[in-house]
């Protein structure tokens, strides 16, 4: 979901600012677009939803409740015409969210329609990092309140998820430990960590490589500290590290995530999103394992097709991600 408030001074996703107009346009493109690839790869199963961003707590909660919806009754269509009758296991659907834009409202009717799991993206709660990455368009509305929409959402049956951010420059152990202590004191299932990592043309990598000098070794080995502090406080608090950026209490692993990180099956619209399909029509041609599909917007898809040497050696990469290889 491409639209924003504003752009983190970190971030070389693909975003826009937000409007009703713009957010209806996206809506029709990716329906149409869910509609035409579920009807052309009819897939057995329909195992996971996600919404990332962007921000998707951005959009009116009729769109996304309107597009969970749309999937699972392709799914129901799907099952009917190949004759299955067994009843269809629970989907995981999951929406990332920023507490900032985020109402009791928004969580009701996307759970109405469906959803699964929420996560809020906290990045850290201390005041001076959050504006040394450029999160100072968001209003944060501190952890009393994030603890009240977290309980709401559990309330409701929802599985609840943080998403950090470590090895901010000039972060030091002590500030990544504190984010993770405050984000373990809401409890939630699932707590991301991730590491920041600079990217070029953005506006936080000018502003650290100035001159056009790589950042130095002291900072990388200040950022290396922080992140190694924060993963040992999360496992410490019970929470079982199944993937390098992933923890999670006993039975709250993101199967979605998994989905990634095992090289699965994955269909992905809407602006840069990424496909990776085993079974597509091109997948086979010409010796490739799968194919990679990039949504570029109204430009169409970009096709890649992957060899089967070049999915071995990624299916190897992205396992040695997680904890059971």
């Amino acid at each position: 979901m491409p639209f924003c408030s504003s752009r983190c001074s970190y971030c070389a996703f693909h975003s826009g600012h937000y409007s009703d107009q713009a957010a209806e346009v996206w809506f029709q493109r990716v329906e149409s677009d869910l509609i035409r690839f579920y009807k052309r790869l009819n897939p057995s199963s329909l195992n996971t939803i996600y919404f990332g961003g962007g921000t998707p707590s951005l959009l009116p909660a009729r769109i996304p409740a309107a597009l969970i919806r749309r999937c699972l009754a392709l799914a129901r269509d799907a099952a009917r015409l190949r004759g299955d009758e067994n009843p269809a296991p629970p989907v995981e659907i999951s929406i990332e969210a920023n507490p900032g834009s985020l109402t009791e409202a928004w969580i009701a009717e996307l759970a109405e329609a469906g959803l699964s799991r929420l996560t809020l993206g906290i990045q850290t709660l201390s005041e001076f990092h959050r504006e040394r990455i450029g999160r100072t368009g968001d209003s944060f509305p501190g952890l009393p309140r994030i603890s009240s929409l977290l309980d709401f959402a559990a309330s409701l049956g929802l599985r609840t998820g943080i998403d950090l951010i470590t090895g901010i420059p000039g972060q030091t152990p002590r500030e990544a430990v504190a984010d993770i202590h405050g984000a373990v004191s809401l409890r939630p299932g699932h707590i991301s960590l991730y590491r920041l990592t600079p990217e070029e043309d953005t506006s936080f990598w000018r502003q650290l490589n100035g001159d056009g000098v790589k950042s130095s070794y002291l900072i990388e080995e200040q950022a290396d500290a922080a992140e190694e502090a924060a993963a040992e406080a999360l496992v410490a608090a019970g929470y079982q590290q199944y993937e390098v950026s992933n923890f999670a209490l006993q039975g709250e692993a993101s199967r979605h995530n998994s989905v990634y990180w095992e090289m699965g099956n994955s269909l992905g619209l809407g602006d840069s999103a990424v496909s990776t399909l085993h079974d597509y029509g091109q997948a086979g041609r010409e010796g490739a394992s799968a194919i990679r599909l990039t949504d570029n917007g109204v430009n169409g898809f970009e096709l890649e097709r992957i060899s089967r040497d070049d999915f071995l050696f990624e299916n190897l990469m992205m396992g040695l991600r997680m904890n059971r290889g």
